[in-house]
């Protein structure tokens, strides 16, 4: 029997802060293009990310360009309270 899993992703917006071999402590700005009211920090293991984007060094300060952006498993944005199921 095979199975399959398709895991859903949810786009972070916001900052690297930390880089370990295996995790990226992000501090998220925006979910899925929508603001947070309270930017929060959390880890997110890389085996949980299907990618990674770092912010151009040529971006305008304070614009979206500015900002890194992650797609995280969905299950572990809920799991983080960051989204709601």
């Amino acid at each position: 029997m095979t199975r399959t899993s398709t895991t859903v992703y949810t786009t972070l917006t916001g900052f690297i802060i930390a880089e370990t071999d295996k995790a990226v402590l992000f501090e998220t700005h925006e979910i899925s293009g929508q603001p947070v009211a309270d930017p929060k920090r959390e880890w997110f293991p890389l085996s949980q990310l299907s990618k990674i984007v770092r912010a151009s060094k040529q971006a305008e300060p304070g614009s979206r360009e500015a900002m890194d952006w992650v797609l995280a498993a969905e299950w572990l944005c809920i799991k983080k309270g960051l989204v709601e199921e």
